[in-house]
């Protein structure tokens, strides 16, 4: 039993990073830019000028300057520069996220902005989810535990079939 609970613990930290990356990757390949939207929730529409101005500001501050796609001619970009700088992106972050605590910033609550950082915003949250979660817990195996035992007793019959719909 140790060793399949230690197995599915080490398991937890290569899907965890899996899923930070497929996310990642997606909303930087995906079209549009980041920073763009990040100006025009704050800024509206803005002189061009103005906006490139902005808009370089902003990546040189997050890091996004040295592998920026958004600029290039996608004709011209090869498909594994592409790769290689969401790859790069990427390990960047989670750099500064396991080294700093750095999660980087968010486009709704801005720091620039009075707004809280990541972390904080999660550790106002967790408060109140951690709970949650735990009653919610005890309310699954409270029901679950004691249909399951009884689903397993009368195998076949009507109460098994009810209960595996009932509770699906």
């Amino acid at each position: 039993m140790r060793a399949y609970l230690l197995k599915r613990v080490l398991l937890m930290v290569p899907t965890l990073v899996g899923i930070t990356f497929l996310t990642y990757a997606l909303v930087r390949l995906a079209p549009g830019d980041p920073v763009e939207a990040m100006i025009r929730t704050q800024a509206g529409d803005i002189n061009p000028k103005v906006f490139a101005k902005e808009a370089d500001a902003i990546r040189e501050r997050l890091g996004l300057k040295n592998y920026n796609l958004w600029g290039a001619d996608p004709e011209r970009i090869d498909p594994a520069e592409k790769v290689l700088n969401v790859f790069y992106g990427y390990g960047r972050w989670m750099w500064r996220m396991v080294r700093h605590g750095d999660f980087g910033e968010s486009m709704k609550y801005k720091t620039s902005e009075g707004g809280k950082d990541p972390p904080a915003l999660f550790w106002e949250r967790i408060g109140i989810t951690l709970p949650l979660n735990v009653i919610a817990e005890i309310f699954i195996f409270a029901i679950a535990l004691p249909v399951g035992l009884a689903s397993a007793r009368h195998h076949g019959r009507f109460l098994d079939r009810f209960s595996t719909v009932a509770l699906l």
